[in-house]
């Protein structure tokens, strides 16, 4: 059962149970009223059935609101989720095993300063709309899924205990991003049109696998842009993975703690592809290539490992001799 936040009856439709709701252990249907469109969820509240906020109404999560959400209920936004609470006490949206936000084909969602824990995945996207998720923390979830012809842009965003990798078949554009894929790999790309632009940013890796067995961080299974920089990596058995992939620009990061820097498992011979001023430290291969793969420029790294290339696709020129000064975030 969906329940429908709309403004053309003035009323919502379902039952919603908090603290501002004293008459619902009557048993009477006391939802609270709408606004020309409006709604607020204050501190308190639950929501324990599926809410649609259907296009043209807006709902705002209050500043510092702590909003519980049952078991398996999600949260569709049709029309538009806001929050701004990035001073001060974050809002949050918890629960147990709860399905996440989903931002359907004409939905927005505006969040600043909203916390995420235990859904399936905190947001997942298919507007395509301008979404927007800063200065807020996701806890035990898997944090995006964006469909394809779907945007979303994320600064200052936390990550921790990652429950599942961000996937990308539209465009994903990060920054400042502290992410803890805890064993599940951080990011992939996975349509031809993708877009993931990806800066001063750090993905790192709790879980019990480690730097040898832990999937690789960040992985391009095609793409038309694929731009990492000014970012630092570790925690898994390679930052880069590389399969189907036809561009990348990777510039200014640091790559560290990893089996493999960057595995190159197939690429297009169209397109450019390209790795500068970069550190990759503490690996056992720089870079492992196989299968068949266009030019790929290597240049102006530093490098403490082994090269297992089969090829001259990979070119390797000006190697530095000591490690590349602000390749990290800013």
């Amino acid at each position: 059962m969906h329940r429908f936040l709309g403004f053309a009856s003035l009323a919502l439709v379902g039952c919603f149970s908090g603290g501002d709701n004293p008459a619902a252990d009557a048993g009477t249907d006391t939802s609270p009223a709408t606004e020309a469109g409006t709604e607020t969820w204050a501190d308190g509240k639950t929501i324990d059935t599926d809410v649609v906020i259907p296009e043209g109404a807006t709902v705002t999560i209050a500043p510092g609101a702590t909003i519980t959400v049952g078991s398996n209920v999600s949260i569709r936004v049709e029309g538009a989720l806001a929050c701004a609470s990035a001073a001060g006490t974050h809002a949050t949206l918890t629960g147990s095993a709860w399905q996440g936000i989903k931002v359907a084909v004409h939905g927005t969602v505006t969040l600043d300063g909203l916390d995420v824990t235990n859904a399936v995945t905190a947001l997942d996207v298919s507007g395509d709309g301008k979404n927007t998720y800063d200065h807020g923390t996701i806890t035990n979830a898997a944090p995006f899924v964006i469909a394809t012809g779907a945007a979303l842009s994320t600064t200052g965003a936390k990550v921790v205990k990652a429950a599942g990798l961000a996937r990308v078949s539209g465009s994903l554009t990060a920054s400042y991003l502290d992410m803890d894929a805890n064993d599940h790999g951080a990011i992939v790309t996975l349509d031809k049109t993708a877009v993931l632009s990806l800066e001063d940013s750090t993905i790192h890796n709790s879980g019990k696998l480690g730097s040898t067995s832990a999937p690789d961080q960040l992985t391009d299974n095609g793409a038309a842009t694929f731009h990492v920089a000014y970012s630092d990596i570790s925690g898994a058995h390679c930052g880069f993975h590389f399969d189907q992939a036809s561009v990348f620009d990777i510039d200014h990061i640091t790559v560290h703690d990893v089996t493999n820097g960057a595995d190159f498992w197939g690429t297009s011979t169209s397109g450019t592809r390209t790795i500068k001023s970069s550190n990759w430290q503490n690996v056992v291969e720089n870079f492992d290539e196989t299968n068949v793969n266009g030019v790929i420029s290597v240049d102006g790294c530093y490098t403490t490992g082994t090269n297992k290339l089969k090829d001259t696709q990979v070119t390797i020129t000006n190697a530095s001799s000591t490690p590349i000064a602000g390749a990290g975030p800013r």
